[in-house]
């Protein structure tokens, strides 16, 4: 008699296995480019690891693209755009190796060019702390630091890129997880002590930021670090900032004092009193006379023989 079929289709050992894709954009110019004279043997075996079917070939070949960048590699300098492109295009891979790899990889390129890395990583900052995004929430850490790392890369170009950091930073403290919003907070106490007087436009919508979360932000670590960053960037102003806190003043210091005698936390007390501290030296610093004492000049005009 004919043997009953159990209904289970038997697969092939060999269709089990999935490899991953190769990156689209693995070497720019298609597969002459490998013969390229500009590129360099480093580079060319990074683009033969993205071509890889294998993640972890993958991630290491655009590990390699971020350290050739760091180095300054004449041949990576040279086709610094097409790079760009494939960190860009991997900001959409669902693998959070492939992902991170990018993520470094546009620092490395923030080092060579601002201008091709920073509106794109703080979009996908700003984006990644959506109620929408599926990145995890040490994905999004990584991005917020990475973001603190440009801006110290940009120099003297970052008050021209300012809004897309403050923008980027101002979502990342309405996420929701704790940390981020601590981080956020955090990196946006530097970006403000970067800009300097920069950052006098958006002062207010700064100071807002801050104020609000000391007043109704639950968890205790971003409410810390809303008060470190009101005292960072107070002490980081001379008396001349003065000028420049005007307009906030009065915001800054009914918070200060509200928080400083009324929250529940020991550490944002500390830093909201010595914030008023700071305040108060500044104050006194303006209003303090002058310690360069008098001097009289007399002339002679007819000396005596």
């Amino acid at each position: 008699p004919a043997a009953k079929h159990s209904g289970i289709t038997e697969i092939p050992a060999e269709e089990t296995k999935t490899p991953a894709q190769p990156l689209s954009r693995a070497q720019p110019g298609g597969s002459d480019a490998a013969e390229d004279e500009s590129f360099s043997p480093e580079l060319q075996q990074a683009f033969a690891e993205l071509r890889d079917p294998l993640l972890p070939v993958q991630g290491h070949g655009l590990q390699m693209l971020g350290k050739l960048l760091s180095r300054r590699d004449a041949s990576a300098v040279t086709h610094v755009k097409q790079l760009t492109s494939i960190f860009i295009e991997q900001l959409s891979h669902p693998d959070s190796y492939l992902y991170l790899a990018a993520v470094n990889g546009l620092v490395a390129v923030a080092g060579v060019g601002t201008a091709l890395v920073v509106p794109r990583l703080c979009t996908e900052f700003a984006n990644s702390c959506s109620a929408e995004s599926l990145r995890a929430a040490d994905t999004r850490l990584v991005l917020c630091e990475a973001i603190s790392k440009v801006a110290r890369l940009c120099g003297a170009v970052l008050p021209h890129y300012r809004q897309f950091f403050l923008n980027a930073l101002l979502a990342g403290s309405r996420d929701e997880d704790l940390l981020v919003r601590a981080a956020a907070l955090s990196c946006l106490a530097d970006v403000v002590g970067l800009l300097r007087f920069s950052v006098e436009s958006c002062l207010f919508e700064v100071s807002s930021c801050f104020c609000s979360v000391l007043q109704s932000d639950k968890e205790a670590k971003p409410r810390q670090a809303a008060a470190m960053a009101i005292k960072h960037m107070i002490t980081g102003l001379d008396a001349e900032g003065l000028k420049v806190t005007a307009q906030v003043s009065s915001l800054l210091l009914r918070r200060l004092r509200a928080s400083a005698g009324g929250d529940d936390n020991e550490l944002v007390r500390r830093h909201c009193t010595d914030a008023l501290d700071s305040v108060d030296r500044l104050v006194r610093k303006a209003f303090e006379p002058s310690t360069v004492k008098p001097m009289k000049t007399i002339h002679i005009l007819r000396p005596p023989p």
